[in-house]
């Protein structure tokens, strides 16, 4: 089911995609995404978060781990969907310490463990703010 959303949303209508392949870690981080009132949409690799975003779903965000197994990994998956979104929110994770290359390709890195708060925290000042300028 596709989430309903009107002009007056604000970051509790925003609908993120988590392309994670640990199902443990995945589903820890959509729980507490859903927790603080996000849609969020799982992905087991970067191919089948792909599908998810040729879908009719309108994402505001999406959140990825670097190394996942397939054909393609994160980084791969954030070029294609940069190329054809310049408006979507594009968070990198990952246990590598890539932050400095990560600068070039996504708004934000979080290394892994992953704080939660700080996550959300950054989300809903970055969505909330795309939302104001009219995103």
């Amino acid at each position: 089911m596709v989430p309903q959303r009107n002009g007056d949303d604000d970051t509790a209508q925003s609908v993120l995609l988590v392309a994670e392949d640990d199902l443990m870690q995945r589903h820890a981080l959509a729980t507490m995404l859903r927790l603080a009132s996000f849609h969020v949409y799982e992905a087991a690799n970067a191919e089948e978060a792909l599908r998810l975003w040729h879908s009719p779903l309108k994402f505001d965000a999406l959140i990825t781990d670097v190394e996942m197994p397939g054909e393609m990994d994160g980084l791969q998956l954030v070029d294609i969907i940069r190329s054809s979104d310049q408006q979507i929110l594009l968070v990198v994770v990952s246990g590598l310490d890539l932050a400095r290359q990560m600068r070039v390709r996504s708004q934000a890195f979080f290394r892994k463990p992953i704080e939660t708060d700080q996550l959300i925290d950054f989300l809903q000042r970055n969505l909330g703010r795309k939302k104001d300028n009219g995103g």
